[in-house]
């Protein structure tokens, strides 16, 4: 199998070439680019998504060019917004607002621009959007759905202790999943 990573910031890009060398696998590239030029590297069969998409101001356009590029599916591990606002939830989001036909909250990520040095500093905010749009949960199963995945999915095993309350104080505060789009061949 053959594996092949994006990423944007240069300290990340060495940090991944330095994982491709100690574990030694010929098989495992990387790009240092934006991961918005995803279709200039070609068709994949499985796109592994991990810590992005609430990185991005347009999610469903992004989740729309997933859907152009991975032939089989998509893994999307994601936050997503909650409808309604707890106490534990850990971060700060807007109201609920509609952006690319999807119901969402912003997450505000910096107020840097055009400022690449200070941009590679920030290793866990977005790369040049200020802002980033989170939708809610059934946005997100449906942008998977419109993106040309007829099985959509949920993962529930990383929610540690399913059982624990009704439901994990993980998903209550942080509103983090993973999302299986697969393509069967009909």
């Amino acid at each position: 199998m053959d594996a092949f990573g994006i990423e944007v910031r240069q300290s990340n890009f060495d940090n991944c070439l330095e994982v491709k060398r100690r574990a030694g696998l010929a098989n495992l590239d990387f790009a240092k680019d934006d991961v918005l030029n995803l279709p200039k590297y070609g068709m994949f069969d499985v796109i592994f998504c991990c810590g992005l998409l609430y990185h991005l101001d347009n999610p469903r356009a992004f989740i729309k060019m997933l859907g152009q590029q991975a032939r089989d599916a998509v893994i999307i591990n994601t936050h997503y917004a909650p409808w309604d606002w707890h106490p534990k939830t850990v971060f700060t989001l807007s109201p609920i607002e509609q952006h690319e036909g999807l119901p969402g909250r912003w997450y505000f990520e910096h107020d840097i621009t055009g400022n690449t040095e200070a941009l590679e500093k920030l290793k866990w905010a977005s790369w040049e959007n200020q802002r980033s749009f989170w939708p809610v949960k059934e946005a997100l199963l449906q942008a998977i759905a419109e993106a040309g995945f007829n099985v959509v999915l949920e993962q529930y095993d990383v929610l540690g202790d399913i059982l624990g309350n009704g439901t994990s104080d993980e998903t209550i505060s942080n509103h983090r999943s993973v999302f299986v789009g697969i393509r069967t061949k009909a």
